[in-house]
């Protein structure tokens, strides 16, 4: 910047990091769609014509995006270092890449110019699943004390950064640089988060019709009953008069007549100002209705607009809002039913068996039948072409997160635990083939496997390791103890069906099928 160029393009691609008497140094590469601040690089630069989109789409400035010639400034390049900074912070940019590209180029302007992001604090506690902990794990440090590390200073330092309004962001980068190492030393620094004024003055503008429907409600509704009111006061009045011109007539006879004229005259004229408090009511109340006729149409089109984006997100509320409350008109035409039936789900179906939570299940090698298991200790056969249930199989001991039920590889038998044993049984007609006995699963949680020649049925409890042999029914020898550490252990065989793998809490263990002893571990 302080050489007259813009580089419009900063992202982590475009910078290396190079050692100069051992200390990094940070280069920027890549001027490609660079731009000189007073004249172009060369005389047949054209990568700063009018209305041309460039730039990277999570990096970019909202005047940038913009595209309406505005000119472009160094303040760009610092909206771009505020997105890397945040990218280094939480390890996701403010707006996800592929959200932004989804909808097209007018979705993703709209997207850079009017969305707020989140606070770097704030999207660090919404990640998913273990993006949180990854994120803090790869900055050497636990999950709270980075978000706690990130409010306040470094929050505010970002935000300014990506400020909308490139008034409001730094003046320079060194601007920016003086404000972290402030942050470094302690000391007060010059970032700010936005007043409530400010946030307010852009949510109007993001909301222009809502809000000018909303004051032209509220200032119908103010100004019927301002009339309400005062007419209401002026019949008060009259009424009063009227009181003071009957006392008058008691005390003086000769002015009874032209008291009681008053009154009448006053008494027409209060009920003349209610009629008309009335119909300024009536229309003040039609006037919402058309407003929220109106409001009801412009949701539709942003529905079909949605829509069209694949953005049920935005799709669904819409629709969802003109459910009528009771007492409230129906606004709903033949253009919410067509546009509800997109905003639905596109599940292929959901199967109803039973009430009870389901443990575990596992589909049949030709994926023609599911087999599960539920609390009400009972496996159901599901016949996945037809929707409906073959049957349910009795006597079966459940555990919450075991892998209690499995196919042979011919899809002949299923093996379901239970408690002292394991039962195979005939996928034909359902009847028990055989059963294994072995008392050490009792009421433990077990985990089982069939080899890939469907030979042998492994199973694991939190006692041992036992290898079953089809042919004779039996345990083959020895048998196998495992350590008690024990929480809910994991089967996998190798494709050629000689090793088996056992997956505990703290290691895995390698074991030799057809001499049943361990063959190695990984801790």
């Amino acid at each position: 910047h302080q050489k007259g160029i813009i580089h419009r393009d900063i992202k982590p691609s475009n910078i290396l990091v190079t050692l100069h008497d051992g200390v990094p140094v940070p280069k920027v590469i890549d001027f490609g769609i660079a731009k000189a601040t007073q004249q172009e690089l060369t005389d047949k630069t054209v990568f700063t014509q009018f209305n041309q989109f460039m730039g990277t789409p999570a990096y970019i400035s909202p005047e940038q995006a913009e595209m309406s010639g505005m000119d472009i400034d160094t303040r760009a390049d610092i909206y771009s270092l505020g997105v890397l900074l945040y990218e280094l912070l939480v390890g996701q940019t403010p707006f996800d890449v592929k959200e932004m590209m989804q909808g097209g180029l007018d979705a993703l302007i709209q997207i850079i110019r009017e969305r707020e992001p989140l606070r770097p604090s704030t999207k660090l506690n919404t990640l998913q699943g273990d993006a949180r902990t990854t994120a803090a794990k790869r900055r050497q440090t636990e999950a709270g004390k980075l978000v706690h590390q990130l409010q306040g200073d470094v929050d505010w330092i970002v935000m300014k950064c990506l400020e909308k309004d490139r008034t409001r962001r730094y003046d320079t980068a060194n601007g920016l640089a003086m404000d972290l190492q402030r942050h470094l030393d302690n000391e007060a620094v010059l970032a700010r988060p936005a007043s409530a004024a400010y946030r307010f003055q852009k949510l109007v503008r993001r909301n222009k019709l809502a809000f000018a429907a909303t004051v032209v409600i509220a200032a119908v509704l103010v100004l019927g009953v301002i009339v309400s009111a005062w007419q209401a006061v002026r019949a008060t009045r009259a009424e009063h008069h009227a009181q003071d011109e009957t006392k008058r007539a008691s005390l003086e006879a000769t002015r009874a007549k032209q008291a009681e004229k008053v009154a009448t005259e006053n008494s027409t004229l209060a009920e003349e100002q209610n009629q008309r408090a009335n119909k300024e009511r009536e229309r003040a109340e039609a006037t919402a209705k058309a407003l929220r006729k109106s409001l009801y149409f412009a949701d539709m089109g942003t529905v079909q607009q949605a829509l069209q984006e694949n953005n049920l997100g935005r799709a669904v509320p819409l629709v969802n809002k003109y459910f009528p409350k009771p007492g409230e008109e129906d606004l709903r035409g033949l253009e919410w039913r067509y546009l509800w039936k997109f905003c639905q789900g596109d599940e292929t179906f959901t199967l109803h068996f039973n009430d009870y939570a389901v443990n575990a299940l596992t589909f049949s090698p030709d994926g023609r039948l599911l087999a599960m298991t539920s609390l009400d200790n009972k496996v159901t056969i599901l016949d996945v072409a037809t929707k409906r249930v073959l049957t349910r199989l009795n006597g079966l001991f459940t555990f919450h997160n075991s892998q209690t039920i499995a196919f042979s590889p011919d899809g002949k038998l299923l093996a379901a635990s239970d408690k002292g044993g394991v039962n195979l049984w005939r996928t034909t007609d359902w009847q028990l083939s055989r059963r294994l006995e072995d008392e050490s699963i009792g009421n433990n949680e077990i985990s089982m496997l069939f080899s890939p020649d469907g030979q042998t049925l492994t199973t694991a409890s939190n006692r041992k390791l036992s290898f079953w042999d089809f042919a004779t029914g039996r345990e083959k020898t020895p048998v196998n103890v495992i350590p008690p550490d024990f929480n809910g252990y994991r089967l996998a065989y190798s494709a050629d069906g000689k090793t088996v793998a056992v997956a505990s809490r703290n290691e895995v263990q390698l074991w030799d099928v057809a001499s049943g002893s361990e063959s190695g571990k990984f801790t």
